[in-house]
């Protein structure tokens, strides 16, 4: 985000610091808004003006929320860069969380689900053919400790 936007704002501002960055944080809901009224204008929905935007429109309000949002995390934190990289899923190390496989559950409830899968389709494990009322225990208490 570029300091010169917030400086332009920081000249422009009639408020204290404290104003200045709630007025900031709510704009970014007013730009959501607009967003909002943009894509209802696109499918037409408001009956009495029928359609009034296009998907360009979406794309340019849909640009007004990221710079909005930017401008409040700069207004917040002069890192807002530093942040952003290290808080955001669309960072890099954000996205090796966002991304990465959960972490494996416990073995032996895979098996237990696995082996209650197979019985609940009466198929055979290892060559051996299930008894009925067994198989039907078997999947009652794997579904409980599902």
């Amino acid at each position: 985000m570029g300091h010169d936007i917030i400086k332009w704002l920081d000249g422009s501002s009639t408020h204290g610091p404290e104003i200045t960055k709630l007025i900031r944080i709510m704009k970014l809901t007013e730009e959501a808004g607009e967003v909002t009224q943009a894509v209802i204008g696109t499918l037409g929905q408001n009956p009495h003006k029928g359609v009034t935007h296009t998907w360009e429109d979406v794309q340019a309000e849909l640009c007004d929320v990221i710079v909005t949002a930017m401008v409040a995390l700069a207004t917040l934190t002069p890192d807002a860069r530093e942040t952003f990289n290290a808080i955001s899923p669309a960072s890099p190390a954000g996205r090796s969380t966002l991304l990465a496989p959960p972490p494996p559950p416990d073995d032996l409830a895979v098996k237990l689900k696995r082996i209650a899968r197979r019985v609940e389709r009466r198929e055979s494990w290892d060559g051996v053919q299930f008894d009925r009322d067994l198989a039907d225990k078997s999947v009652t208490a794997a579904r409980m400790d599902a």
